[in-house]
């Protein structure tokens, strides 16, 4: 009698499983390794889990994948945190979300935070409140982070970079001209209110309240904006002062910020006008225009949004957001040069494979200059098990999952690992497991008829490694083989 069990759904226990189930892995293995941060501070308490949420954000954050080429992979990024928390425990790592944070948001947000109207909480003098009142201003600063995401939203829109910058210009033109004329205007009806013995403008004025709204119609506020705007614009351009000469200290610091704070930002609107000018010949503009004809081909096609994703992640890994033709680039360059720069690439990754260390350098040369490189997405079919093989891997950036011809997730493989060697050295043989890709990985390939052609001349290591490989390929059948059997013991347990 076969005994009903209810069905259970694989959910991910660990951080390290529900990050690649949020990539689209859905990771079976058990004995895969536990969270980083839990086994720096292991525990279940509240106070540990605390801890943890501190250590991860000194940690490198898995983000740090799409703006550096020295992390672009699980692997290497998981390798990076444990050598910090085992040498560097106290220090913030400069791709952390926590250094992130500190270098771009943090004096910000400070700034920004502090309160101005003292006078609620305390009771302080006017001079202590008109200086309070100058703090107001860092609120302009928020301009900055407008800016970063701007980026963002033309980025999730796919807005042309042209425009994006064009608009730009016109908005930061028309903000800073709002923000000079309302700083004009707070300190005229704010801080002077404090400090009756600086006027700014009109010595003679009458007297305002705090607020700067009186019965007099002339003091409305869109009265009182636009006399800013022509006393900002006729300090914008050199012209003269308006009515009266400056007449205090404070007015002429007002007048010489103005002056050369008007002045530097023409030269960055113009700069910003070379920048788009410039832009249509720079590499990032040239892939832009590469994907919008990308999308254009994909519309044209009728493509599902499922296949449009993965080709857009495609580019996106291959290019970096940055075009170039890396064949023309090749063929300007010397043969010494491409062998140079395959050997820096590749040597670690074919010395890794332990029947070809110590090989002479002119057959590690020629067998680099057989490589072929290929990008590949999430879940994509590297291997299929009972498959004829004839190319071996090596695994630059990425993660791969292996599993048995039973269908059972036997290990990971990361940065600088290769598989199916035994198809590169037995001909006629099957693949035995299969291979496919845990996250975007970029993978180099060793053909069979490439590897023989390159190894001819030297028949006594083609024998020696043969032989190895032979060795291995018992091992892998013994191992599969053990596999089935478990699994078999298993599905009996249900029987009865």
């Amino acid at each position: 009698m076969v005994k009903k069990t209810k069905a259970k759904i694989n959910e991910p226990k660990t951080g390290v499983q529900r990050m690649f189930a949020n990539h689209g892995h859905d990771c079976t293995l058990e004995d895969i390794a536990e969270d980083y941060d839990v086994q720096f501070i292991p525990g279940t308490s509240k106070w540990a889990k605390v801890r943890r949420f501190f250590v991860r954000l000194k940690v490198v954050s898995e983000i740090s994948k799409f703006y550096t080429h020295h992390l672009r992979s699980f692997g290497a990024i998981s390798k990076e945190r444990k050598r910090q928390l085992k040498y560097y425990p106290h220090t913030i790592h400069p791709f952390s979300t926590g250094s992130n944070y500190l270098k771009k948001t943090f004096i910000l947000d400070m700034l920004t935070a502090l309160p101005v109207y003292w006078e609620i909480f305390f009771n302080v003098s006017k001079g202590t409140l008109a200086l309070s009142l100058w703090l107001a201003f860092f609120r302009f600063l928020l301009v900055i982070p407008f800016n970063r995401y701007s980026k963002l939203v033309a980025d999730y829109y796919n807005i042309e970079h042209y425009n994006y910058m064009t608009t730009l210009v016109v908005f930061y033109t028309v903000i800073f001209w709002h923000i000079m004329c309302c700083a004009i205007g707070f300190i005229r009806t704010n801080i002077l209110h404090y400090c009756p013995s600086t006027q700014l403008f009109d010595i003679n004025t009458k007297q305002r309240t705090y607020s700067g709204i009186t019965d007099d119609p002339e003091y409305r506020v869109w009265v009182r904006y636009f006399n800013a705007l022509h006393h900002k614009s006729l300090l914008l351009y050199n012209s003269g002062y308006g009515k009266e000469l400056p007449q205090s200290e404070l007015e002429i610091v007002l007048i010489y910020s103005v002056w050369y704070g008007s002045s530097l930002f023409c030269i960055y609107i113009l700069a910003m006008i070379m920048e788009i000018n410039t832009g249509r010949t720079s590499s990032a503009h040239k892939y832009d225009e590469m994907e919008k004809q990308l999308r254009e081909y994909m519309r044209h096609k009728q493509l599902p949004t499922y296949m449009r994703s993965r080709i857009l992640t495609y580019y996106e890994f291959k290019f970096q957001k940055r075009y170039f033709r890396e064949n023309e680039i090749l063929a300007t360059i010397s043969e010494q040069l491409r062998q140079e720069m395959n050997m820096h690439a590749c040597r670690k990754l074919v010395e890794n494979v332990i029947f070809f260390r110590n090989l002479p350098l002119n057959l590690l040369v020629r067998i680099i200059s057989c490589l072929r490189i290929e990008v590949f997405l999430v879940n994509d079919v590297i291997i299929r098990a009972n498959t004829p093989g004839a190319s071996m891997y090596f695994i630059s950036t990425g993660t791969v999952a292996i599993y048995t011809k039973s269908g059972k997730e036997v290990c990971h493989l990361e940065d600088g690992a290769h598989f199916g060697e035994i198809a590169l050295l037995i001909k006629d043989t099957f693949r035995i497991a299969s291979v496919i890709a845990v996250e975007v990985s970029e993978i180099y390939r060793l053909d069979q008829k490439d590897f023989v052609k390159a190894i001819n001349p030297y028949p006594d290591l083609l024998a020696n490694i043969q032989h190895i490989a032979e060795e291995r390929m018992e091992v892998s059948s013994m191992l599969d083989e053990y596999n089935r059997r478990e699994m078999a013991t298993k599905r009996g347990t249900y029987v009865g």
